[in-house]
């Protein structure tokens, strides 16, 4: 553990070898938690490559293209309408929602968002129409999107 500090003070790498369970990593969090330091584990194994270190391109299921748009309607639809006059209709979305009626769900988020004018409902607007094109393209597969390594989001 000294020669493990010295090294920090100095500023050199370290690799640490040894077999699982040895308290390579706890001497590690140790000395940065004492240090004061900003530790970030990354455990590597036989079966680990570059994609888990740096990231790389993932499929993404339409779900989740759709997830953070759908939601952002929901919470700015309830804030610009009333949730008891609108039942009715965010029902009808939501059934779209739960039966992945993708397109059907696009349709009726953009003509609601067509007919309001502020910042917030032109700025949904504009990513429902984006996404509309992108569904067009993927709608029975899958969509990659880059997603970071571990490295990568340490840093």
């Amino acid at each position: 553990l000294e020669k493990l500090g010295c090294a920090v003070v100095h500023g050199e790498p370290v690799l640490l070898t040894g077999e699982t369970g040895n308290g390579k990593t706890a001497s590690v969090q140790h000395l940065a938690a004492r240090t004061g330091n900003n530790l970030v584990v990354i455990n590597m194994s036989q079966q680990s490559d570059s994609s888990d270190l740096i990231g790389g391109f993932k499929p993404q299921d339409v779900i989740q293209l759709m997830k953070p748009i759908y939601e952002s309607f929901e919470l700015l639809f309830k804030e610009s309408f009333s949730v008891t006059k609108n039942a009715g209709f965010l029902k009808k979305v939501q059934i779209c929602w739960r039966q992945k009626e993708w397109t059907t769900l696009l349709q009726a988020m953009l003509h609601i968002s067509r007919k309001m004018s502020t910042k917030a409902w032109i700025r949904l607007r504009h990513e429902l129409e984006k996404l509309s094109q992108q569904i067009k393209q993927i709608e029975d597969s899958f969509a990659f999107t880059f997603v970071e390594g571990s490295l990568v989001s340490a840093v």
